[in-house]
């Protein structure tokens, strides 16, 4: 039966429908396999993404649990009584509504709230057997970063040093964003005696710099952190926190603006020293105006005594502080822009004592600072001593740094042989301290070298010192240019640079400053007692 039912007889129209639903069957076949396929795809993205969410929700439930545990350790140290709103908040609310106010919300750390709460809490235990400290840290550079890849980089830049400050500290210590680009790190528990406890801060702040300043690798550029660093102790309960904090602000500021060092440890020493620096700041811009200015003379000699010339000098009589020298008031007004205004009245100055004084046969040299030579404002200083070519060319010496030649030596060169044709010369002042390139001094029209003082003090002990000056004198007179040492105050320090070849000192053996009332007999006094 089954043979014959194999065997039927089958039509051609019947065979091409029996082919047909073959084909539609193997079709239907792989279109379920494939879609299998992505089913299961599907399936894997998204248990990966699963994955990785619960990662991250996982990491920011042990960086919360480890915040609360900080200020869980704070508060078991204050008594009832003294335990902030704030600090209790952090230790026991699980609302994020309710912890918002605490924490900055770009880097999950604690903000001023709290730190001013732990600060407030370490007082009441502090004295000088049991000192804590405050670091308040700030990323100088951020603004750079901000302006030059984006907000969105600074943000991330800011997050990472965040990163790196918390692996560095203990868990006892507690960090905190104080403002936009500032940490607050309050160290705790310093140890004993307060000797230990300075090696101790001084090795921390150099390992946070040294990590901190380390590159950030972000959005394929390499960014580096500037890090300055504030410390206030915290010894004894007759402060507050805001008292605190400000002494930490305060010895940041001198890292910044004063000691040249990155990182200050407050003393009142430094807070008189910005309230008088602020004082300069403000009375700055009024000093010409108010006749506070002055003009002092010191005389230059050649190594036998004879008198050649003067440099004149700048100095602040401040009805209250007394003399203020140059540098100090000079940095100041670099920093307030007000550089331009005091060269060129430094330059008016100089063309009036050659109008009243007989300076025929004696150079007057004053000093331009590296930010006036390169200023937008400088071509008004040049203007002037283009109108002034008859009384002051062939007498001004204009003395300049090694570092303004080197900054932009093309405009330099330009600037110096423009002037060079009305008569006027250039000497490369405090030679032998900077960075200069010996082989350039030769493209300079230069008229001569000085010596800086720090290489005269002690020239008599030091053969060192007595090697550099050597060189320096036989660098000048190989270039023909005129060889001046400043600074020299010994009659040792005299004979030595007049064996070496130098040709003229500056310095009080021969004569202090003086006043400009007192140079009219000074020079009648040096002419009849010249050398014939």
């Amino acid at each position: 039966m089954s043979d014959r039912l194999y065997n039927w007889p089958v039509d051609s129209a019947s065979k091409s429908l029996l082919l047909s639903l073959n084909n539609i069957s193997g079709d239907r076949t792989e279109t379920l396999l494939w879609g299998l396929i992505l089913l299961a795809l599907l399936v894997l993205l998204f248990a990966f993404a699963a994955v990785v969410l619960l990662i991250r929700l996982q990491r920011s439930r042990t960086e919360l649990n480890h915040l609360r545990q900080q200020y869980e350790q704070l508060s078991t140290r204050a008594s009832p009584q003294s335990a902030t709103d704030a600090t209790s908040l952090v230790a026991t609310s699980t609302a994020p509504q309710e912890t918002q106010g605490f924490f900055d919300p770009l880097t999950q750390l604690p903000n001023r709230k709290i730190i001013e709460s732990a600060i407030t809490t370490e007082l009441q235990h502090s004295s000088p057997q049991n000192r804590s400290a405050l670091l308040i840290l700030n990323v100088a550079n951020l603004s750079h970063v901000n302006e030059t890849y984006g907000r969105e980089v600074g943000d991330c830049f800011l997050q990472r040093v965040a990163q790196r400050l918390r692996r560095l500290l203990d868990k006892e210590d507690i960090l905190a964003r104080l403002s936009g680009n500032k940490f607050a790190v309050l160290m705790k528990s310093l140890p004993q005696p307060a000797s230990n406890a300075s090696e101790l801060m001084r090795n921390q702040t150099k390992n946070i710099q040294r990590s901190l300043e380390s590159p950030y690798l972000l959005e394929g550029t390499a960014l580096q952190g500037h890090i300055y660093i504030g410390v206030a102790y915290i010894e004894t309960p007759a402060l507050t926190a805001q008292e605190i904090i400000q002494r930490a602000l305060v010895a940041l500021k001198q890292t910044h603006n004063y000691s040249g060092l990155r990182v200050e440890c407050f003393n009142p020493q430094l807070s008189a020293q910005i309230q008088e620096s602020q004082q300069l700041t403000t009375e700055l811009p009024h000093a010409i105006d108010r006749g506070q200015m002055k003009i002092f003379v010191h005389p230059q000699h050649r190594v036998n005594g004879e008198l050649i010339g003067v440099e004149l000098l700048m100095r602040w009589q401040h009805p209250t502080l007394g003399n203020i020298s140059p540098t100090r008031f000079i940095p100041l007004a670099e920093k307030e822009n007000l550089i331009h205004r005091l060269g060129f009245w430094a330059l008016e100055q100089a063309r009036d004592f050659i109008r009243q004084n007989d300076m025929t046969d004696l150079n007057v040299s004053v000093n331009v600072s590296p930010l006036q030579f390169h200023s937008i404002h400088f071509p008004e200083f040049i203007d002037l001593l283009v109108a002034h070519r008859t009384e002051m060319g062939h007498r001004l010496i204009i003395e300049l740094t090694e570092g303004t030649l080197m900054e932009n030596v093309n405009e330099a060169q330009r600037v110096m042989r423009f002037l060079n044709q009305f008569g006027y010369r250039f000497a490369l002042d405090d030679f032998g301290t900077g960075y200069c390139n010996l082989a350039a001094i030769s493209s300079f029209p230069l008229y001569g070298l000085k010596l800086d003082r720090s290489l005269v003090t002690g020239i008599a002990q030091d053969a060192a010192l007595r090697t550099i000056a050597k060189m320096v004198a036989t660098l000048a007179h190989s270039l023909n240019l005129y060889s001046i040492a400043e600074g020299v105050e010994q009659q040792d320090e005299l004979d030595i640079l007049k064996e070496l070849g130098f040709d003229a000192v500056q310095g009080f053996y021969f004569s202090k400053p003086i006043s400009l009332e007192q140079w009219p007999a000074f020079l009648a006094q040096s002419r009849r007692a010249a050398p014939k």
